[in-house]
């Protein structure tokens, strides 16, 4: 047992600290049965909303739409809705098979119309082999055209001697939701037991594992009730629910983890609760809320992006960090307050384990602080050069709006793609609208004539007026898939050369489609990402510098930070462009969705943020006490070391429940997220910053005064 001087100099220390969080973490533990009760009732509140029991499920509200407003594809895709009665985006696409086809075709396009109000349908046209295509086309937009799918199907039945298949954007979005519902139960069973098996493995008793799962079930749910309200007045994507449900828990669980392990190394050394539930928020809370910040400040990037589908993620991608810190900061403590002593209940590891792993002179910890303090430079440069060379792929990154390859499941509208794309081209499920606002007749037949003659179209259809006569439809039908290269410099091509060479005015012409939507929808994104980028690396440094007291380690967290994130770049090329990944079973594309590098900056910079703030905040702590640089960095390593890598390893597991899935945009997203945290979790801090901090001597610590006195930071001691 600890002495009562031992805990009158623990409340001195905290009394000096002078921070908010202790008198927040007073305030909890004197009313903890109080906080438990409001968190439990915030949770169940969640999760019924979110389950549909007050009118809607949050899966109902959510789309998968990329409309980008004040963009040209956007114009044309207006146009198309306004005068010809339909969207591109939600246009039922009926492929009919078979000995009976021919006899067959326009009674069952006309029974798919009838079932579809205010729509439009094209005559059924032979496109070889038996197979006829028609398109019945509605003005409403996919999520609000996607519940009449089903009584398509329905009216179609299953006609004698043919097959009809009901395919185009909105049907492969209804089938592919129970994917999206498969893939993140998937990853949530993935992600729940790894993290108890590691929670285990590191506290060794279940009282102590049990804390950090209960605050990982009760933040997501939290966090997409608040989804859940926002996306009553917001179109949120359907990716914002397996974001929420993935990284809420492994961040939220890290949090914890962090607390919940030093509020047991307080209480054995001040053997009170009390104080040690103070000590643990003055030190531990206040490192998990900067971690939080440095969070919410990089997926506050998406909250700025000019594209609503990357903002209303960003709104459930910013929730995360927030909910997680007021969950952490009151929640927790109130946990840590009811349990006290308890939290060592319920032994599973012999505690002679446990010692031996703490051991200052024989844990793995200590001996490698030791080595990387004998050995800095040789350290530094081989872990440097190692994230280099995995960098140098990066200039072969290719983006797109997505693709119609590798999607999963056998369903109806995955099977009709399909056939399309082996008789008509793999462009087939997703034209390029060409729209002609008053343009002379010889003009527009000299664009269509051009536009066959182009070596990447595989089919032109005839132009075709509005009712009004005003604007003109010419449809293409690219060879290539609308994620490609190739699709893509073909809407250049269009919009450089093909319409001034058939004589049109560029202006009164608009290029639409998803392979214009997706060349616009990147361009808009990525001329903004870079500044947004040089502002979040600002504002972060500007956080860290307050919280390290230093001028120099935030930059370098900066640099590193910016570092880690381009060698992830260059293994996601590998992996999936390069094939490398079909090793471990994931498949080959060339191209990314363009949504990704721009999630994984703003998800990657405050994660791996994370660790630097728990790593340095702890040497910061020892460097204080002991004014010795080198002994600051071999005892915060050795006294954070063990937790960063399980808290990695927990972070890994939930973001291989993303790879584990069907979906290739969450694949390459997980995959991203996985192999970033792990190289982050032990080349970058376990290796490459302690030896650059031991390189740097005491200039790690240096802070003017001036500019301690301008941040108004309280004096040390």
């Amino acid at each position: 047992m600890a002495s009562s001087t031992a805990a009158a100099r623990s409340a001195g220390s905290t009394a000096s600290g002078g921070s908010r969080l202790l008198s927040l973490a007073r305030s909890v533990y004197r009313f903890r049965v109080l906080w438990l009760i409001v968190w439990g009732l915030a949770t169940v509140v969640s999760f019924a909303a979110v389950e549909g029991a007050f009118g809607s499920k949050l899966t109902d509200l959510l789309a998968n739409r990329f409309d980008l407003p004040a963009s040209e594809s956007n114009t044309a895709r207006e146009i198309m809705q306004q005068h010809f009665g339909e969207r591109d985006d939600s246009v039922f696409t009926i492929v009919i098979r078979g000995p009976g086809a021919h006899a067959a075709a326009s009674a069952i396009v006309a029974r798919g119309q009838a079932a579809l109000p205010e729509s439009t349908a094209s005559v059924p046209q032979p496109i070889g082999n038996g197979i006829f295509v028609a398109r019945i086309a509605t003005r409403l937009p996919p999520d609000r055209a996607e519940p009449f799918l089903v009584p398509i199907r329905l009216a179609i039945g299953h006609p004698p001697g043919v097959e009809a298949l009901v395919t185009g954007t909105a049907a492969l979005d209804h089938d592919l939701t129970p994917t999206f519902n498969h893939d993140l139960l998937l990853g949530e069973l993935v992600a729940l037991p790894a993290a108890a098996l590691v929670l285990l493995f590191i506290f060794g008793t279940l009282s102590a594992t049990l804390v950090p799962i209960v605050l990982g079930l009760v933040t997501v749910p939290t966090t997409l009730g608040v989804v859940w309200l926002v996306a009553h007045e917001v179109t949120m994507a359907i990716y914002v629910q397996n974001l929420v449900s993935i990284i809420g828990i492994a961040i939220a669980i890290d949090y914890s983890l962090i607390i919940v392990y030093r509020f047991r190394e307080e209480l054995h050394r001040l053997d009170d609760v009390e104080l040690a539930l103070a000590e643990t928020m003055r030190t531990a809370g206040q490192a998990v809320f900067f971690s939080g910040v440095t969070v919410a400040i990089g997926l506050a990037l998406l909250l700025l992006m000019p594209v609503p589908f990357i903002r209303s993620i960003g709104v459930g991608g910013v929730m995360i960090p927030i909910i997680s810190i007021a969950a952490a900061l009151t929640l927790l403590p109130a946990l840590l307050g009811v349990l006290g002593h308890r939290i060592d209940r319920l032994r599973v590891l012999p505690a002679s384990l446990l010692a031996r792993r703490e051991d200052p002179e024989r844990g793995i910890w200590a001996r490698l602080a030791r080595l990387i303090m004998r050995r800095p430079l040789p350290i530094a440069l081989a872990t440097g050069g190692l994230l280099l060379l995995a960098a140098v792929p990066v200039p072969q990154l290719s983006l797109a709006l997505g693709s119609s390859e590798n999607l999963p499941g056998r369903s109806d509208s995955v099977r009709g793609a399909e056939l399309l794309a082996q008789v008509l081209g793999k462009g087939a499920t997703s034209p390029i609208n060409v729209i002609v606002d008053h343009g002379p007749k010889d003009g527009i037949t000299a664009l269509a004539t051009g536009l066959a003659r182009d070596p990447g179209v595989a089919q032109v259809a005839p132009p075709v007026a509005d009712p009004s006569g005003r604007y003109v439809r010419i449809t293409v039908l690219s060879r290539y898939d609308y994620g490609t290269d190739q699709a893509k410099q073909l809407v250049h091509r269009i919009r450089d050369h093909e319409i001034a060479a058939a004589g049109l005015p560029r202006e009164r012409v608009y290029v639409g489609g998803a392979p214009a939507a997706g060349v616009d929808l990147i361009a808009r994104a990525y001329d903004a990402f870079p500044w947004l980028v040089l502002g979040v690396l600002g504002i972060t440094y500007l956080v860290l510098l307050r919280a390290f007291r230093s001028l120099l380690l935030p930059l370098k967290a900066v640099i590193l930070n910016g570092l880690s994130i381009v060698a992830t770049y260059g293994i996601l090329v590998a992996t999936f462009r390069w094939g490398l990944g079909q090793a471990v079973g994931l498949p080959q594309a060339d191209q990314v969705e363009f949504w990704i590098p721009i999630f994984l900056f703003a998800m990657l910079f405050g994660l791996s943020m994370d660790y630097e703030v728990f790593l340095l905040s702890r040497m910061r702590e020892i460097y204080d006490e002991t004014g010795d640089n080198d002994t600051a960095i071999a005892l915060g390593l050795e006294k954070t070391g063990r937790i960063i890598t399980a808290a990695a390893a927990i972070m890994v597991a939930a973001f291989i429940g993303f790879v584990l899935g069907s979906l290739l945009g969450l694949q390459q997203f997980g995959w991203g997220l996985a192999v970033a945290v792990a190289v982050d979790a032990t080349i970058i801090r376990v290796l490459l910053v302690p030896s650059l901090m031991k390189l740097m001597g005491d200039k790690n610590w240096y802070l003017p005064v001036w500019l301690e006195k301008l941040l108004r930071l309280p004096p040390l001691g």
